[in-house]
């Protein structure tokens, strides 16, 4: 486990003293299949002839470079599969979407009848190409290579059933990727980009190929992300008043279990410690507790409403309210309610 410590004092939005804590933590996954090895199967790339025509001769195989990301995207996961079937022959019904929503999908998977009876994966994949390009843009006399790949990804279980459509949307200049998904998933971009599944930065290329990639990976890897767990790498904001000093350095040390029991004992005793709460929810939300530390950070925001307990439980609440069960039989449970709230 990576551990380091920067300490900040007078922030005025925490209104105090605040450490900060480096960690390598697990992220599970958004959706989780019920009673089945986690896999994806990808049934088919779809490319229209005007978009083709336009495209770099080169790219051409986008059906065989797709296949390549997603398995090479599922097989760093460890014990997770992609399976190829393009060559099943399935072709998806694509219709135009009646979605008005700014960015979203301008087309849309009528159905997901008939899926091959081979598949074997829970859940498969169709893809639009929209478009991708490469390019050198002049910015202060300065040159620097671009590519750009706009996906619409569509994933539904193998009975049927639609889990995620999305336009994806990767630009990457050199050094600087940029992403961009359909309204109100932004949150998604911004935890893909912080866990293990999001690509290293790249130095300056000639290799038009390299950079595309670069993108086509991002684009595929932001689709997938809620299917699989993540390493992710953060700094916490961890409260330091006196009292929560002894399981503060516990913590430093990676005794995340002592600082666990530490600052639980602290707010046992007094139910008025709202800092201790704070930082027992941080440690639950390190060891994967998301259920566990949202309540504990619930708790701590209605004794005390500091910027950093509702940041945190606002971004642990919207992962937790996308939760969706996907079950042998093709079954989806959206929407899962955040813990203490009404249904719940």
């Amino acid at each position: 486990m990576m551990r380091g410590v920067l300490v900040g004092c007078a922030v005025t939005a925490l209104s105090g003293c605040s450490t900060f804590l480096a960690v390598d933590r697990q992220q599970a996954p958004i959706f989780t299949v019920q009673g089945e090895r986690p896999g994806i199967g990808l049934l088919d790339v779809s490319v229209d002839d005007e978009v083709l025509a336009r495209a770099p001769n080169d790219f051409s195989n986008m059906t065989g470079l797709i296949s390549k990301v997603m398995r090479d995207y599922v097989d760093e996961r460890g014990g997770f599969v992609a399976v190829d079937y393009t060559m099943l022959g399935f072709k998806p019904r694509w219709q135009r979407s009646n979605d008005a929503r700014p960015n979203a999908a301008p087309v849309k998977v009528a159905s997901m009848d008939g899926v091959p009876a081979g598949v074997q994966t829970p859940v498969v994949t169709v893809v639009k190409v929209l478009d991708w390009s490469t390019a050198v843009e002049v910015i202060n006399k300065q040159q620097r290579d671009v590519a750009h790949v706009r996906l619409v990804m569509s994933t539904w279980t193998r009975e049927g059933r639609e889990v995620l459509t999305e336009v994806c949307d990767a630009l990457w200049r050199s050094g600087e990727p940029t992403l961009f998904l359909k309204a109100g998933d932004k949150r998604v971009a911004e935890w893909f980009q912080k866990s293990d599944g999001h690509g290293p930065f790249m130095p300056r290329t000639e290799r038009r190929f390299d950079l595309f990639m670069a993108s086509l990976r991002e684009a595929v890897g932001v689709h997938l992300y809620p299917f699989f767990p993540h390493k992710v790498h953060e700094n916490l904001v961890m409260m330091d008043d006196e009292p929560l000093k002894p399981a503060l350095q516990a913590a430093l040390r990676g005794a995340y279990d002592e600082a666990l029991a530490g600052w639980t004992e602290l707010f046992q005793k007094d139910p008025q410690n709202h800092g201790a709460m704070y930082d027992a929810a941080m440690m639950l939300y390190v060891k994967g507790d998301e259920d566990g530390a949202y309540l504990l950070l619930k708790k701590a925001y209605a004794l005390k409403d500091k910027w950093i307990y509702g940041a945190m439980m606002d971004s642990i609440g919207e992962r937790l309210a996308m939760r969706k069960a996907i079950g042998p039989a093709g079954v989806n449970a959206p929407g899962m309610p955040v813990p203490g709230t009404p249904g719940s």
